[in-house]
This record gives C-alpha cells, sequence and structure tokens, in this order.
C-alpha cells in the first residue's frame, strides 16, 4: 500500500509502468543496456529554474527539438519524452519530486 504518497511521487511510479511495458517489448538479451541507456539520458535533467522573462540557461532544453517521430525503441528517444514531460510542468521541485519517484521505482 501506498501510505502518504505524493502526487507526483504516484505520477513516477505510474511513468515506471509505462517503462517498463516498453522495456518487455524488448528482446531480453537487450533489455539491461536498453534501461542502462534509459537512465543515462533521463538523469541528464536539469533541475536548474528559471524565472519568468530571464534568459534561457542550462534547465531550458527543448528534449524534442530534431525529432520528428518518437521511435521508443531508442531509449534516448523515450528519455527525453519522459524529460519534456518534466520541463512542461515549469516546477522544477516538482519534477524533482516526480524523477526521484521514477528513478527509486526502477
Amino acid at each position: 500500500m501506498f501510505l502518504m504518497e505524493t502526487r507526483a511521487g504516484k505520477y513516477g511510479r505510474f511513468g515506471v509502468a509505462v517503462l517498463m511495458r516498453v522495456v518487455s517489448t524488448v528482446p531480453v538479451s537487450e533489455r539491461e543496456d536498453y534501461l542502462s541507456r534509459f537512465i543515462r539520458e533521463f538523469e541528464s535533467y536539469s533541475d536548474m529554474p528559471r524565472r519568468s522573462g530571464s534568459p534561457r540557461n542550462e534547465g531550458c532544453v527543448m528534449e524534442l527539438d530534431g525529432l520528428e517521430e518518437l521511435d521508443v525503441s531508442i531509449p534516448e528517444q523515450l528519455a527525453r519524452w519522459f524529460k519534456e514531460g518534466q520541463h512542461l510542468k515549469y516546477q522544477k521541485g516538482t519534477a524533482r519530486r516526480e524523477r526521484g519517484s521514477f528513478l527509486e521505482g526502477l
């Protein structure tokens, strides 16, 4: 049972369920490598906040730039899609809690 689970924590936990469903479609011999590559890309998210009207900084990343189609068989692309969802929240603290729950669930 998940007593005292935060909203962001629950969202992160559900994200793991989505990821693991995708991973289940990868050949068994490639799953460890897929997860390793996914985590390496996912952990590159920057928590640096930006005030409204301030210039862009390292925390302002357009993760999906250059992607016209999402290929979930490429773990780095899937991780970039997850990170873009966090960037769209504009609340770095919430994104950090969600990411923590996500990584803990892995």
